[in-house]
């Protein structure tokens, strides 16, 4: 086997293809690195002439590619029908590169991205392979030296679903563990589709007929875009319902001199039986047993945030006031267009969206209480919540309160994780993708710092500890009077309902004419038209409920 010398001729053309089509990266790249350190960086990689006279590289005793035909090796790879199906083409590592020249080669009207972590592993293969095609390729995204969230970012942008990930083991034991971590973000974000598409299979029709119940509260309550930014740079303190807010309970009323509360509906009770009124309460839950949270409890003296497709039995309740979320789900958002709505997160616990309302509201230090993601010392809620409740009232000889606890505790895939002290905490799948959304987001808006106030809470990368008597250290903020500051700036409320009705009108003319075009079919025409007509005028929930549900179909067969 005969070893290779480094061709800096071609390691020059490929600097200057590359800094030419990237000319932002490469100019942070060339600051501080030149082919000299390229290669003493990767002084252990041996490259060797292989039996098609093309360099492989030999890494600890390891091919990167096949030492006897390293282009047909590659051009497996890249032909295959799930790589054809595929819009975009992801390498994890890219070796020598023979992989994505090929791709370039065979798929040019695709998007081929490359992650590579290690800038001088990207840069090495510039000494031995001409990347004059690829750097042609108008799809071509580099991903080097990239942290692991600009990654998902990107990934989600071109929608992971579409992509055929390829990588070689060899290729990528340099960065192995980085290489693990980004697999198992990918695989979340699978996850997270997979579940988003089960939950609005799940809940579709509840949206739908909540959707319609709330037709006129939709109408009658203005956005929560007058707050964007109202509290920039103050603090806010979210308030969620694991077991460890009974440890934060009693500092609770000093806080709030410190942070602005945002109670999550599921805390709200108890916080409320504690004398602590928070400023604002957020319940975006479709479903009739979560309002149940709510059962004898004075709302009165907190503002609601909310969104059009809650159960209606929400607005039963007498609360400071009420301010809207865009939509969470697809149709509620056709029908709000245009409207001053601005959307908040939803990562599946209302937790979430609680967070996201208070970036929204500009607080750049945001404290999170009781938002445990797991089971602590195996206890499921704070005591004396609803759940507790519920699950006193439920138990018998054969189901006490005990057997609903554990049957909580193994419900959904236990797994052990880490809290903040190091010590295990049970936790499920289901909470474990929370944790990874609260992880992206910390990742995604850096001025935005996050802290539990629990030792005993799920340890969540980007979220740090922050003890309760270090916060209370802190000099108390000035108030702000959200109240009247929301009373005072509300547009009017029936403008928006004009364009509510309006949006239903355009969304008739939108499906008309998508139906002439994909089916030709006059019969459609008549049927549409008397599925907008309940909602212009004052006709029945039953006959919004049906004609939503209608459209709903109509809307899965088309594109709009």
């Amino acid at each position: 086997m005969n070893c290779i010398s480094n061709n800096n001729e071609l390691f020059t053309k490929n600097k200057i293809l590359f800094s030419k089509r990237f000319p932002s990266l490469a100019n942070l790249i060339w600051k501080n690195l030149t082919p000299e350190k390229i290669l003493s960086y990767c002084d252990k990689l041996e490259v060797q002439i292989g039996k098609t006279n093309l360099p492989t590289v030999k890494e600890n005793g390891k091919f990167w590619h096949s030492f006897y035909s390293p282009e047909k090796e590659s051009s497996s790879l890249i032909l295959t029908s799930e790589c054809k199906e595929k819009s975009t083409i992801v390498f994890l590592g890219y070796g020598l590169g023979y992989g994505v020249l090929e791709a370039s080669k065979n798929h040019p009207d695709k998007t081929i991205i490359i992650v590579e972590p290690d800038i001088s592993y990207a840069l090495f293969p510039f000494f031995y392979t001409d990347f004059s095609k690829l750097f042609q390729h108008e799809k071509l995204i580099l991903l080097f030296g990239a942290e692991l969230q600009q990654v998902i970012a990107i990934l989600e942008n071109q929608e992971i679903g579409n992509c055929h990930f390829i990588k070689n083991q060899n290729q990528i034991e340099h960065c192995k563990e980085y290489f693990n971590n980004l697999e198992q973000l990918i695989k979340r974000n699978k996850q997270k589709k997979q579940i988003n598409d089960n939950t609005y299979k799940k809940f579709g029709k509840l949206w739908i007929k909540n959707t319609c119940k709330n037709f006129n509260q939709n109408c009658n309550y203005t956005g929560i875009n007058i707050f964007k930014d109202i509290a920039k740079g103050k603090k806010a303190c979210i308030i969620a319902a694991g077991p460890t807010l009974s440890e934060i309970l009693p500092q609770l009323k000093e806080i709030q001199k410190k942070c602005i509360l945002i109670c999550v509906d599921t805390a709200l009770k108890t916080v409320l039986k504690f004398g602590i009124i928070p400023e604002f309460t957020v319940m975006v839950d479709p479903q009739y047993w979560n309002t149940r949270h709510l059962d004898f409890t004075d709302t009165s003296s907190t503002i609601l945030i909310t969104e059009n497709a809650v159960y209606p039995r929400v607005f039963e309740y007498t609360w400071k006031d009420i301010y809207f979320c865009s939509a969470l789900y697809p149709l509620g958002k056709l029908l709000e267009n245009k409207i001053s709505r601005d959307s908040l997160g939803a990562g599946g616990s209302v937790a979430t969206t609680a967070w996201d309302f208070a970036r929204f509201l500009g607080c750049t230090n945001i404290f999170m209480a009781g938002l445990d993601l797991g089971y602590p010392k195996n206890q499921t809620h704070i005591k004396g919540s609803t759940f507790e409740h519920l699950a006193n009232i439920k138990s018998n000889y054969l189901l006490n309160t005990e057997t609903q606890s554990v049957n909580s505790l193994f419900s959904a895939n236990p797994i052990l994780k880490k809290d903040y002290e190091e010590n295990p905490i049970q936790t499920d799948s289901r909470m474990t993708l929370y944790a990874w959304w609260f992880e992206s987001k910390c990742a995604e808006f850096l001025e935005t710092k996050t802290y539990s106030l629990s030792k005993k809470s799920l340890a969540i990368p980007g979220i740090q500890y922050f003890s309760i008597e270090e916060l209370l250290k802190l000099n108390d903020q000035e108030k702000i009077d959200f109240f009247n500051f929301g009373k005072n700036t509300k547009i009017n409320d029936n403008f928006e309902k004009q364009i509510y009705i309006k949006n239903l009108q355009i969304l008739k003319k939108q499906i008309n004419e998508s139906y002439l075009k994909i089916q030709k079919d006059e019969e459609i025409l008549p049927e549409i038209e008397n599925l907008i007509f309940p909602f212009l005028s004052e006709n029945n929930t039953n006959e919004k409920i049906n004609a939503l549900k209608k459209l709903s179909k109509i809307l899965e067969k088309i594109e709009i």
